[in-house]
């Protein structure tokens, strides 16, 4: 029996669809093709224009983004998703070559799930895959180290509350 094969069947994110938002073409063609060989539908923007395009129109259960692109930030594009109720329960990913652990801090604040370096790891990009889609099946157990997605709208108004 191969292994992979069957670890790509219990892999609980097989068919979902990733926007991918990464710039450099060898970084998004390694990134294409892990993500397409663990069962993922992946749409590429290289630039945060097409992002943005690629958010009003569709909807998407993963973002994954690189944190610098040539016309903007993964902040601006991470407002835009915060602003976007239909993202509400998709999972964020940062990924990026700038290893500094405020901006990392920074991102995981903004309802990031996980902020990676690269060259992106399959491993723990699998496993943090699993971890959050376990913790969204049943909200009320913490999985693990990964964090609760709450858009921003929704994390303003409970800091205003208390």
């Amino acid at each position: 029996m191969n292994i992979r094969k069957c670890y790509q069947s219990i892999l609980p994110v097989k068919g979902k669809s990733v926007l991918l938002v990464e710039n450099d073409i060898d970084s998004a063609k390694r990134s294409i093709g892990m993500l397409t060989a663990i069962g993922l539908q992946v749409f590429h923007a290289c630039t945060l224009r097409t992002a943005l395009k690629f958010i009003e129109e569709h909807h998407f259960d993963i973002v994954l983004f690189d944190v610098a692109m040539p016309d903007g930030t993964g902040s601006e594009l991470l407002n835009a998703i915060n602003f976007t109720p239909k993202f509400a329960n998709s999972s964020l990913f940062a990924m990026t070559n700038i290893v500094n652990p405020f901006l990392r801090q920074n991102y995981l604040a903004k309802g990031v799930h996980a902020y990676f370096e690269k060259p992106l790891c399959q491993y723990k990009l699998e496993s943090r895959l699993q971890l959050i889609d376990r913790a969204k099946a049943s909200p009320s157990q913490r999985v693990g180290q990964a964090p609760t997605y709450i858009p921003m709208k929704a994390r303003t108004a409970q800091i205003e509350q208390q």
